[in-house]
C-alpha cells in the first residue's frame, strides 16, 4: 500500500471522503483549504484523509475514511500514523 499526497490538479476520491461526512459543500470547503492524502493499493484509491491547516504550526485530521472492502485491514490506522508524520 502506497499512501501519497494528491497532486495539484488530481481530483479528490469524493465517494471515499463522503463515507466520513456526508455533506458534499462541507467537504469540498476544507478539501479546498487542506491536503487531501490517498492510500493506494492495486491500482485504486481505497483510503483518504485530509490534513486542514488551523494555526501556523498545527494541522487538523478532518476526514478519514476506508472504502468497505479494506475496513478491518488497519488501513486507518496506517493512514493516521502517516499524518501524524
Amino acid at each position: 500500500m502506497n499512501i501519497r499526497k494528491l497532486d495539484q490538479g488530481e481530483a479528490c476520491p469524493m465517494d471515499l471522503l463522503l463515507l466520513a461526512d456526508p455533506s458534499p459543500s462541507i467537504v469540498m470547503a476544507y478539501v479546498k483549504r487542506g491536503d487531501c492524502f490517498v492510500a493506494e493499493r492495486e491500482g485504486q484509491m481505497i483510503g483518504t484523509y485530509v490534513l486542514l491547516p488551523t494555526r501556523p504550526e498545527t494541522v487538523e485530521l478532518v476526514n478519514v475514511a476506508v472504502a468497505e472492502k479494506w475496513q478491518g485491514k488497519g488501513i486507518g490506522k496506517q493512514m493516521v500514523l502517516h499524518a501524524l508524520r
